[in-house]
């Protein structure tokens, strides 16, 4: 099981280049039970985000609408560095997320949007 970053390095550094071939390999990480796996999912679109922001943005507005309130949550949760750089290239996840029905991901979305965006969430 993984639950560091760097047991995930050969993703970040294929997400670095072309986001889109992981993808799929970081959501069953963000659909996980365990926190820890999920934890490292979100940090791994971080950084993965620090080389190419716009194409985990794009990819993180649909992880909000997805069925799991893990995944949803790891939407929020991966654009932190962004969030920090540029906050209002996150309002798409945020707002769809601060109203959430699910309370952990609300919390995640509603700190996020307190935190980065003061007077906007």
């Amino acid at each position: 099981m993984v639950t560091k970053v760097s047991e995930v390095k050969d993703i970040v550094k294929k997400g670095e280049s072309n986001p889109k071939t992981v993808f799929s390999r970081i959501k069953k990480m963000a659909e996980s039970d365990d926190w820890k796996m999920r934890e490292v999912a979100a940090t791994a679109l971080v950084e993965i985000s620090k080389k190419k922001p716009n194409e985990v943005i794009q990819e993180m507005i649909h992880w909000a609408d997805d069925r799991d309130p893990n995944v949803r949550r790891t939407s929020s949760e991966g654009l932190r560095g962004v969030a920090r750089k540029s906050p209002e290239k996150v309002l798409p996840v945020i707002e769809r997320l601060k109203t959430d029905y699910n309370l952990y991901v609300k919390k995640s979305a509603r700190v996020s949007g307190t935190l980065l965006l003061p007077g906007v969430i």
